[in-house]
């Protein structure tokens, strides 16, 4: 076996490193072995409390901003696929307001159908159906239709909306989440232009 300590080709500093390895270090001290204090803890879990009650009301604003979004679309998508169905298929097509009155209401039974028939007075009923919205999947929504509007029929030669007053626009359908101020709608010009408006 091979002596490191009078071996000329192994240096001092290895023979010192060996040493220091193999030496027994002092146990730690019980204060440093305890873990956390009551009163880290506490000021640990005070520092929780305020971020999670600072991050929970913007993270609901979040979401009822994304329902907002997301029912935009389907209306938009809506009055869309009523216009150019009119004219593809050469024959009056109308919007109606199932169940909805001028009156803003919250609830799940009602909907928004795109159809060719003049009446239409059953969300369950799909006969005849191009398009449809269904009021369970937007059950937080506060919503309304125009006042005089129970439905809407689309021209098929120029896609534009009969409105029975000669109004210029229509506000269709208005639209807002509890406890949010700012109430968005469909609203359709006269000429067939429409999009989506917040008020």
């Amino acid at each position: 076996m091979m002596d490191i300590k009078n071996n000329p080709h192994c240096p001092q500093s290895l023979d010192m490193d060996f040493n220091h390895a193999f030496q027994k270090q002092p146990p730690l001290s019980p204060k440093l072995n305890m873990g956390f204090t009551l009163f880290e803890l506490i000021i640990l879990l005070t520092i929780i409390s305020i971020l999670a009650s600072v991050s929970v009301p913007s993270f609901t604003d979040f979401l009822n901003q994304r329902k907002v979004e997301r029912f935009s679309s389907e209306i938009n998508g809506l009055y869309m696929v009523a216009k150019s169905e009119a004219v593809l298929k050469n024959e009056d097509v109308y919007v109606h307001f199932v169940n909805l009155t001028a009156s803003y209401k919250r609830g799940t039974d009602w909907c928004l159908v795109v159809t060719t028939s003049s009446t239409f007075t059953d969300c369950t009923s799909n006969t005849d159906l191009l398009f449809f919205i269904d009021g369970r999947l937007f059950k937080k929504l506060n919503i309304r239709r125009a006042m005089s509007y129970e439905k809407i029929k689309i021209d098929p030669v120029r896609a534009q909306p009969d409105f029975e007053h000669g109004e210029e626009y229509v506000d269709l359908v208005s639209f807002y989440i509890q406890n949010e101020n700012k109430v968005t709608s469909l609203r359709s010009h006269f000429m067939g232009r429409f999009g989506i408006v917040s008020l």
